[in-house]
């Protein structure tokens, strides 16, 4: 019998009060950098953050790694700041990469800040709490011009001139409340700060949300799968390669598939193995940031035998977590069984021309240029 009576609306009662409370911390904090009674810190330098008001993939890295090769054509020499989420080094800080050699490992520096080191051959890019501490460090050291946020919407102890906002185009902010009742990690109305939008898993004529200002603009985007990798280019610490030999993506169709992820959407990454024309026999997903340890992968690849698997695929993030010793040409992982590709992934922007003259300009203005 279904328990009837007033202790039936307790638990959301208690999350609506727990969701006010955060709000209005974060709405505090938020006045407290406003007001000057906390400092923010001026590298000296221009920089560009990008970052989201949601929990949840919004697709920041590969967005992070789409401004720093739009900065990198036009001559400049941009170094990516990152909090270095789940590695060792967080609290403390540390150099991922000089722009030549990858020098943490994913549980030092976090999965996110070495993909985009490999994916990035002559962008530094650092970790740590104390994004001042690694601004300094980067434009004093590493000779950086102009630096960029990963992650940095929340981040306000460091000043910014280009402030990017990412949401999901069909469901920007779920159901408008902050945590833990709905998925903002601030109040909404804390995106005025943003300067641009991204609206991402976008159409071209995706509508933005109507709480954005009409007179800021706004960019949709979408992430484009590019290929296969061969993980062993996806090894960190190591030598950053220079170029990313990539297979096609047409070994994909009809081929048998074990998919295995874990990021935000792991149902997302398997759909688009299907939309690729894979036949996913087998899926495994884990929690984001997943540290894959060999049981992990004895039960993937025994779940490829079983699916009579031709291909393991994962994502560049996952392969990143991987190992070298699964990674390495016949090291335990490649020996024996169906070989293991990641697919990579690409932000495009449908205003591609535009997006790139706005970062410029406003990039180009900060400095004085």
């Amino acid at each position: 019998m279904e328990e009837e009576g007033p202790d039936r609306d307790a638990l959301p009662r208690l999350l609506s009060a727990a969701s006010r409370a955060y709000g209005a911390v974060m709405e505090a904090r938020a006045g407290l950098y406003g007001r000057g009674f906390l400092r923010v810190g001026r590298p000296g330098v221009p920089v560009v953050s990008v970052g989201n008001i949601t929990t949840g993939g919004t697709g920041k890295t590969p967005l992070a790694v789409r401004v720093s090769q739009i900065l990198r054509s036009e001559g400049f020499s941009p170094a990516i700041l990152s909090r270095g989420y789940g590695g060792s080094r967080e609290k403390k800080g540390g150099l991922v990469s000089d722009g030549r050699t990858v020098k943490l490992s994913p549980a030092e520096a976090g999965d996110e800040p070495c993909l985009m080191a490999l994916l990035l051959p002559g962008v530094p890019v650092a970790v740590g709490r104390d994004r001042m501490k690694s601004a300094a460090f980067c434009v004093e050291r590493l000779n950086a011009d102009v630096l960029i946020l990963d992650d940095g919407f929340q981040r306000l102890s460091i000043a910014r001139d280009l402030d990017i906002l990412l949401a999901d185009a069909e469901k920007p902010f779920g159901n408008r409340r902050t945590l833990p009742r709905g998925p903002l990690r601030e109040p909404l109305s804390h995106i005025l700060r943003a300067h641009a939008l991204i609206l991402t898993r976008a159409r071209p004529a995706s509508p933005p949300p109507p709480e954005w200002p009409e007179n800021r603009p706004v960019f949709r985007a979408f992430h484009r799968p590019s290929g296969l990798a061969t993980p062993r280019f996806l090894a960190a610490p190591g030598v950053a390669p220079p170029e990313r030999p990539l297979l096609p993506l047409s070994i994909l169709k009809g081929s048998r598939v074990m998919a295995f992820s874990g990021i935000a959407r792991n149902e997302d990454f398997f759909t688009t193995l299907s939309d690729l024309g894979a036949l996913v026999a087998a899926r495994m997903g884990f929690p984001d940031h997943h540290p894959y340890g060999a049981a992990d992968m004895a039960a993937i690849r025994e779940n490829a035998r079983a699916a009579r698997a031709e291909i393991i695929v994962t994502t560049e993030k996952d392969a990143v977590r991987l190992g070298k010793a699964e990674l390495s040409p016949g090291g335990a992982g490649q020996a024996a069984g169906p070989p293991l590709l990641a697919l990579s992934v690409e932000m495009e922007i449908f205003e591609a021309a535009g997006f790139a003259a706005y970062i410029v300009e406003r990039v180009k203005t900060a400095a004085g240029a």
